[in-house]
């Protein structure tokens, strides 16, 4: 029998933790060239500024 990735994990809320720390770091940290190499969330603080 082959595993998928629901698999991996014990629970949805197990899951939904995993997928909220990815959406953290690419939101919050990660640079992005379409933004001028800043992340998602600073650009939002500068066009709210």
């Amino acid at each position: 029998m082959k595993s998928g990735p629901a698999d991996r994990f014990a629970s949805f809320g197990e899951a939904k933790m995993a997928l909220f720390d990815i959406e953290a770091f690419y939101n919050q940290r990660r640079r992005h060239s379409t933004l001028g190499q800043i992340s998602p969330a600073a650009f939002e603080r500068r066009a709210a500024a």
